[in-house]
């Protein structure tokens, strides 16, 4: 990233809570939560005032190697074998069928889903994203991903405008619209550490050496690529184990996992 003239506005970290078992994944969820997969295959909602909800008990897990949320709680899943289910808020699984290509090039590599509900599923060897109805599980449309070479992708996120956003391994991060244009490609550093908001901002942790301390900072940039904020992350230099596992945004808040059973939260002052 280039470096830039110093953000103005700041971020506040509001709450620290603890979580009960290493977390895999997180996704944002309905009004400001984090919907949390942990290791073991249980599923929590983590809230903003610190309050955690089981979706269902350790011995009904999920399955699932990427997820995405609706915007009435339910949610779905893509498992390790390309299958995408749906789950009701409670953790009911919902008898809806989608119809994915089982080819070993048309795996699917990430999933998302878009303001009005819908499913993207991302298919780096073919080049493009597939949207499929929530209701019925059957495919509406292809969206082409020109001018990108693929390598292996982390994740995939929908905006309200329109875009979807595409973390890759290489070091960039993609941004394309519905008719498949490319509107930015940046390089960061730690492409494992990002996330990104409703709105395109990007959510990422990076690690900097500060007088011969490495200290974790968390930094936001914008829809262009330039950095609003950024902030020390609290207690990285006192804790020798320290080292952040990932991060999840949702429109104003985010949280940040600080050691395996510890979420920081932090609001952005506007």
């Amino acid at each position: 990233m280039p470096l830039l003239q110093r953000p103005t506005q700041r971020l506040l970290l509001t709450l620290r809570v603890q979580v009960c078992g290493r977390i895999k994944l997180m996704t944002p969820y309905t009004n400001g939560s984090i919907l949390v997969r942990y290791r073991d295959g249980h599923m929590e909602v983590l809230s903003p005032d610190g309050s955690c909800f089981r979706i269902r008990g350790r011995s009904t897990n999920i399955s699932a190697r990427d997820m995405a949320a609706l915007s009435d709680g339910r949610f779905v899943t893509l498992t390790k074998r390309n299958t995408v289910k749906i789950y009701g808020k409670g953790g009911e699984s919902q008898q809806v069928e989608f119809a994915t290509r089982e080819d070993d090039d048309e795996s699917a590599d990430a999933i998302a889903t878009d303001i009005h509900d819908n499913v993207l599923l991302l298919y780096s060897g073919v080049a493009r994203v597939v949207r499929f109805s929530s209701d019925g599980g059957e495919p509406m449309d292809v969206i082409p991903i020109n001018c990108v070479e693929f390598n292996v992708v982390l994740r995939m996120r929908s905006t309200t405008r329109g875009k979807i956003v595409i973390v890759q391994n290489d070091g960039f991060l993609i941004a394309c619209s519905n008719e498949g244009g490319m509107y930015r490609k940046i390089p960061i550093r730690e492409t494992d550490k990002v996330s990104c908001d409703q709105e395109g901002n990007m959510w990422m942790i990076s690690h900097q050496d500060i007088q011969g301390t490495k200290r974790a900072f968390l930094e936001v940039y914008g829809e262009n690529g330039d950095r609003i904020v950024d902030t020390y992350l609290p207690n990285d230099s006192a804790a020798p184990e320290f080292e952040p596992w990932g991060i999840a945004a949702s429109t104003n808040c985010f949280a940040a996992v600080l050691s395996p059973n510890e979420v920081g939260w932090f609001i952005r002052e506007m």
